[in-house]
């Protein structure tokens, strides 16, 4: 069973619709023991990280997060943000250390009905059977500059990572519900992981 945490539901329920696509072994949920008995977990967007670091400490699973690295972990945009070291001067779950969040101001004619070209950095299963130049949705605002873990990096600003992996541990800077074919794809490949 895949756990989807419910830090904001709009988005959880979102991301739900694209993984009925997929596959029904999955619940959106906040109960830690259904969490840690998951096989995997997916950390979704969330439009205010203050309020989700808040909400994770609420449900006492901030530290269960923490200490899970036997199973992958996927975390979306914000959720991505969440399994850093720091965001927007909070302290974060430090699932990947030494990255940092920061605000990136990207000009209107870069994006394409909020989508951007990716260009692929590694051959992570995650991104398995994507090419380079493939289209994602992406929010304009704040993102991970290229490092180490960087598996692919946006075509326009490759100074900026589109997706990252640390051991078990995936982040995707785009909303693959929001991003057609190819972000199902994403998410496939997540499933059968």
């Amino acid at each position: 069973m895949i756990s989807v945490l419910d830090i904001d539901h709009q988005h959880s329920l979102e991301l739900a619709d694209s993984l009925k696509v997929i596959t029904e072994n999955f619940k959106i949920t906040l109960d830690e023991s259904e969490i840690l008995k998951s096989s995997k977990i997916i950390i979704s967007y969330s439009g205010n990280i203050s309020k989700a670091i808040r909400k994770l400490h609420l449900m006492n699973l901030f530290s269960a997060l923490r200490m899970t690295s036997d199973k992958p972990i996927l975390g979306i945009d914000s959720g991505m943000h969440l399994m850093c070291e720091n965001a927007e001067g909070l302290s974060c779950l430090g699932l990947i250390p030494g990255l940092t969040v920061k605000s990136v101001n990207l000009a209107e004619d870069e994006f394409d009905d909020n989508k951007l070209e990716i260009i692929k950095l590694s051959n992570d299963f995650l991104l398995k059977d994507i090419d380079d130049g493939a289209k994602f949705y992406f929010e304009k605002n704040y993102f991970l500059s290229k490092n180490i873990f960087s598996t692919s990096v946006l075509k326009k600003k490759e100074e900026l990572s589109a997706s990252i992996r640390k051991d078990n541990f995936f982040g995707l800077q785009f909303l693959p519900q929001k991003s057609k074919e190819y972000g199902l794809k994403v998410l496939k490949n997540f499933v059968e992981l």
